[in-house]
């Protein structure tokens, strides 16, 4: 038989059949365009949803567009780079990806440290990079599709059931993305610092916050993001891509190791409930955890290339300047390293892999010594106001935590909750049970998927390890989400262990064929209860035009919105001091945001009275303060730093000032004018 892709032209020197030629493209775009074209008057004429619905429409598709352009220069950056690279499809595109962002993120740092960074730069900088990235990667997909892989088909209904769950919890998680951003932590610093620095074009913006003293990566992404719309949906939309991204190429190196289920890794992930929704609230921690893969999967290649060396360090410094805990990968990194026989070529490339760290961390050094005078602020930041404020923000160790550093990640899958100290986050049951499988011996296996074994085994050792021992500094050193870097590699070790239970059983009972049982039905309580309160919170009311843009968010964020909103229609040349209430993104300009909730407390310790603080704020420019009731209540009841002479010394403070206005019993606004 003849094969005709390979014929040239035909006699009458026409191209051969499926050649692609500018005139079969020209053909192929009229004909889409008259399929579109008809439908698009029809319904611009018959209107079969409402006005609100279609507003909705073009919003989901500003944003899907921004964030999915962002992606493309990141994917097309990274592409350029790894050409020499011998990496696999999926993995290839996840790395180029994260490697496009990191990149990415370093050049927004430039741009709004030289004052540049606005709107209009972000499209001028997007319009340039586009033109530089655009034609190889259209060549590549053009590749692509002349000679397309094929993966196995996964068969069976296990296959099946993690097809449809990784494709729920992502089409929930785009959901709430695309909805107006009511996350704590986006409305506290992640999406507020992007949107203070787009407000002034540079770094340098007021505020008193420690999280604008961290390192930012993720931030830098946000604020172009937000810069191309000047909406947070897009940014929120940009983190779920990153995501999307990060499960990606873990099914591909799931698929490399020859695993049964290919998306089991992703599944596993997604099976912890904070996991899954955060991918949507507007965080850096999967931005990071993209980092954190790419650093894993580029060592494992290490044979290749010393290429990947370096790389490895690249990643891992782009995710210590995405979150200081994030660097933890580094770790994992290096433990491996050192671990192989040969000393001497440990130490060679123990020596490569830190300085691709440092040039990749390097530049957010600079900055902490340009800015702040140190460079790891705030954690070096010295004087006692910094001291005072850096050791009330770390809270108080973790009680128990000598048994509990025991059983730390016992205690983190069972019993950690969202929003619920200590853990503050759910990973779910799963990454822990399927561990102890990873134990059954296997022949065959070649040395590069032992070495990424051995990453993925250190990754969850490290885990507990910093968990445990963090415990002893800082409660909040306990919380999973804080090393997201480290959990691809944990999914894949559990994935593997899953798959080492199938050859333990009983009889003809295999205990692999009950860890798939338990696994499903886990996933789909899991996806039950992420659809339960993703409608219960109104996403698909305000998708559909069904709620108002103000509707959701006071559906989700209550009083606050109302406060937000009155701080906003007050008088030119108003400022509002905020107490107890980190949350400033609604707020404004207009508003100083309480974001380490710290400020009464540093106050009543520069041991000034009620009337000297209220001439000091006053000094300073405040001409409001809005106090957040429920949180002065909290930090009342929890936070035993505070004496009874502070709260006293606050009840004469509000006795000296008019209230302006109430907001049921979330808020008081008083006048310091």
């Amino acid at each position: 038989m003849t094969d005709r892709s390979q014929q040239g032209p035909s006699p009458d020197g026409s191209p051969p059949e499926g050649s692609i030629t500018l005139r079969r493209v020209l053909v192929f775009i009229a004909a889409f365009l008259w399929l579109i074209i008809p439908i698009a008057v029809f319904n611009i004429f018959h209107k079969p949803l409402p006005p609100e619905a279609w507003e909705r429409i073009r919003d989901m598709l500003i944003d899907l567009s921004a964030a999915g352009w962002i992606l493309w220069i990141a994917v097309g950056i990274g592409r350029l780079c790894l050409r020499a690279g011998g990496m696999r499809s999926l993995e290839r595109i996840a790395v180029s990806g994260a490697l496009g962002l990191g990149t990415l993120a370093l050049l927004f740092l430039g741009t709004a440290w030289a004052g540049m960074l606005t709107r209009p730069a972000v499209l001028v900088l997007c319009a340039g990079l586009t033109l530089l990235v655009s034609w190889p990667m259209l060549r590549g997909i053009a590749d692509f599709a002349k000679h397309p892989l094929r993966p196995p088909v996964e068969r069976g209904a296990f296959a099946l059931g993690l097809g449809c769950f990784v494709a729920g919890s992502l089409a929930l998680s785009l959901g709430a993305a695309l909805a107006p951003p009511a996350a704590w932590d986006a409305l506290v610093y992640h999406l507020r610092i992007p949107q203070q620095i787009l407000a002034g074009g540079s770094l340098s913006y007021a505020g008193d916050s420690l999280f604008r003293e961290m390192p930012q990566s993720g931030e830098m992404l946000y604020a172009a993001a937000m810069g191309l719309t000047g909406r947070g949906e897009t940014a929120a939309v940009l983190g779920w891509g990153a995501a999307c991204l990060a499960l990606l190429g873990l099914t591909g190196t799931a698929r490399r190791l020859g695993l049964r289920h290919a998306l089991l890794p992703a599944a596993l992930l997604l099976s912890g409930d904070t996991l899954a929704r955060s991918m949507g609230w507007g965080y850096v921690d999967w931005v990071s955890a993209l980092f954190g893969f790419a650093a894993l999967v580029a060592l494992s290649y290490k044979e290749e290339h010393a290429m990947w060396i370096a790389l490895a360090g690249v990643f891992a410094g782009f995710a210590a300047g995405t979150k200081y805990t994030a660097g933890i990968i580094l770790g994992v990194l290096i433990l491996s390293i050192l671990s192989l026989p040969k000393w001497k070529v440990s130490l060679r490339d123990a020596a490569i892999l830190t300085a691709g760290f440092s040039l990749a961390f390097l530049p957010w050094i600079i900055r902490g010594l340009a800015f702040y005078g140190n460079p790891l602020p705030p954690l070096l930041d010295t004087g006692s106001p910094a001291e005072l404020k850096l050791a009330f923000f770390n809270r108080q160790p973790l009680e128990g935590a000598w048994w509990m550093a025991a059983v730390m990640p016992l205690l983190q899958s069972t019993i950690g909750s969202h929003g619920a100290p200590p853990f503050a986050g759910t990973i779910g049951p799963l990454l822990l049970a399927f561990l102890p499988g990873a134990l059954v011996r296997r022949a065959g296996e070649p040395p590069a998927a032992r070495f990424l074994l051995k990453l993925c085994g250190l990754s969850a050792l490290l885990f507990w390890a910093v968990c445990g021992v963090g415990g002893f500094f800082s409660e909040l050193l306990v919380q999973p989400r804080l090393y997201l870097p480290l959990f691809p590699g944990i999914a894949l070790l559990a994935a593997y262990g899953f798959e080492g239970l199938w050859s333990l059983r009983v009889s003809k009972v295999r205990l692999g064929a009950a860890a798939a049982f338990l696994c499903a039905l886990v996933l789909a309580v899991q996806l039950a209860g992420f659809a339960r309160s993703w409608i219960a919170s109104g996403v698909p009311d305000y998708l559909s035009g069904n709620l108002s843009r103000s509707e959701y968010l006071e559906k989700n964020l209550g009083w606050y919105l109302w406060a937000a909103d009155f701080a906003r229609t007050l008088p030119d040349g108003s400022q509002v001091l905020m107490l107890w209430e980190p949350r400033g993104f609604y707020c404004g300009q207009a508003c100083s945001e309480d974001a380490t909730i710290d400020r009464w407390y540093l106050a009543v310790r520069s041991g000034l009275t009620a009337e000297e603080i209220l001439a000091q704020w006053r000094e300073e420019g405040w001409t409001h303060i809005l106090l957040f009731e429920p949180g002065a209540k909290f930090e009342h009841d929890t936070r035993s730093e505070y004496t009874e002479a502070d709260w006293e010394e606050l009840d004469r403070l509000r006795a000296l000032l008019p209230v302006m206005e109430r907001f049921g019993d979330g808020y008081t606004l008083y006048s310091l004018e």
